[in-house]
C-alpha cells in the first residue's frame, strides 16, 4: 500500500488558504491518489480524477491553473515539484523501488521535471524551495515580489472561481474606471478586487455564492 504524509501545517499556509475549495482538494488529491509514486511523476488520466474527485472538467482545468507553479502536468502524467526532498527513504529497498519506477518514465518527461523543480515557487513550502510563503495573492521570481494586477489572467481565474455568480469581467472593468477616475493605486489588486466583489450586485437570477 503506497503512501504519503501530508503536514498538517498545510490548513494555515496562506498560499493553500488563497485557493478556492476546488483547487485545495484537487491539490490534495494529486499528493495522495492512489497513483502516486516515489518519484513523485506518474500517469493519471483526467476520466480516473473526474471519478475519484467529483470535479468536472472546467473546474479540473482551473484548478490546473492556480497550480501551476506547484504541479506541472504534460498530457496524462503529472509532475509534482520537489516532493521527493521531503522523503526521507532509509531502505535499500525503497532506494530501489524508486529507481525501477523512474526507468519506467519516459526521458522526455524526466528532462520535464527536472527542469520544473529547478525552477523557484512559493506558497506550501512542502512542494517548494521558499521557506516561506506570503500571506497575499503576489508571487516571488528569484526572492522579488511580483505585484498582480487587475490584468494578471491568473487573478481572473482566481476571482472567477471565488465568485461564480458574479459578471468577474465586468465588475474588473468597473473597478480599472474607478482607480482611473479616482486617481487611485492599490498595493494589493487582488484584496482590492476581493473586497470589490463581495459588495458587488451578482447577475441577475442568482443567489450570492462565494467560494472559499
Amino acid at each position: 500500500m503506497r503512501t504519503r504524509s501530508l503536514h498538517t501545517k498545510i490548513w494555515t499556509d496562506p498560499w493553500f488558504l488563497e485557493l478556492p475549495s476546488f483547487a485545495r482538494l484537487f491539490f490534495i488529491y494529486l499528493l495522495t491518489n492512489s497513483s502516486i509514486n516515489f518519484p513523485a511523476i506518474y500517469e493519471l488520466s483526467e476520466k480516473q480524477i473526474i471519478l475519484e474527485t467529483a470535479l468536472t472538467k472546467d473546474l479540473i482545468q482551473k484548478a490546473k491553473v492556480l497550480l501551476k507553479d506547484k504541479i506541472l502536468f504534460r498530457g496524462n502524467w503529472i509532475i509534482l515539484k520537489n516532493i521527493d526532498r521531503y522523503d526521507n527513504y532509509s531502505g535499500g529497498k525503497l532506494l530501489r523501488a524508486k529507481e525501477l519506477q523512474l526507468q519506467k518514465i519516459p526521458n522526455n518527461i524526466i528532462e520535464a521535471a527536472e527542469s520544473f523543480r529547478n525552477s523557484v515557487s512559493i506558497g506550501y513550502q512542502n512542494l517548494s524551495d521558499t521557506p516561506n510563503s506570503n500571506s497575499n495573492s503576489n508571487s516571488k521570481e528569484g526572492g522579488v515580489r511580483r505585484k498582480q494586477s487587475l490584468d494578471d489572467p491568473e487573478l481572473l481565474v482566481q476571482l472567477k472561481a471565488q465568485f461564480p455568480t458574479h459578471d468577474v469581467e465586468l465588475e474588473v472593468a468597473s473597478m480599472k474606471d474607478w482607480l482611473k477616475a479616482n486617481g487611485k493605486r492599490k498595493e494589493d489588486y487582488a484584496a482590492f478586487a476581493r473586497n470589490w466583489l463581495r459588495k458587488a450586485t451578482p447577475k441577475s437570477g442568482q443567489q450570492i455564492v462565494i467560494v472559499r
